[in-house]
């Protein structure tokens, strides 16, 4: 016998954030218990939100997908973009390659070639003409400069690494 909910009759797609906001992690409860943890709906609409959650988190996770939803102006836009997790390192990079960055540029050329030459000590550094690339690429950490010659710094390294993987046809 289920206890009816005083108040208006709720709908699934009111129930669904209400579940997902009081649903306790690590702690198994029952619908019930959600009633008592301030989800206002009946018994029965928060088994059917439970069930719909679950199946849609699974059905998403077999796809490996994610569904965005946005609103642009007046309109409603859906997206489904590939989830990287659980995808191998070969995958996403080419995944996040093909989707953004189809072609290398300026700094991940620089990049490449300066860890082709070894350039990754002061030591071993190389002379290159200071523009606003080689500024904004120290900056951001990856180059420094020693009496006038550049070389990759340790996190320089890592990024010029990862631009071969992207790019290994160089």
């Amino acid at each position: 016998m289920h206890r009816k909910v005083l108040g208006e009759r709720k709908s699934l797609s009111e129930v669904v954030p209400l579940v997902l906001e009081k649903l306790p992690e690590g702690v198994v409860v029952t619908p019930n218990d959600l009633r008592k943890m301030g989800v206002a709906a009946s018994w029965s609409t928060i088994l059917k939100a439970v069930l719909l959650i679950s199946n849609v988190q699974k059905g998403l996770e077999e796809k490996g997908i994610v569904v965005d939803v946005w609103k642009e102006g007046r309109e409603w836009k859906i997206g489904v973009r590939k989830r990287l997790y659980g995808m191998s390192r070969e995958e996403k990079l080419k995944y996040l390659r093909e989707r953004f960055f189809p072609e290398p540029d300026e700094k991940d050329l620089l990049l490449a070639r300066l860890l082709e030459m070894d350039a990754t000590s002061p030591e071993k550094g190389r002379k290159l003409k200071k523009d606003e690339t080689i500024e904004d690429m120290i900056k951001k950490g990856w180059l420094a400069e020693e009496e006038g010659k550049y070389y990759l710094t340790q996190l320089g390294v890592k990024v010029a690494k990862v631009t071969l993987e992207m790019y290994p046809e160089g």
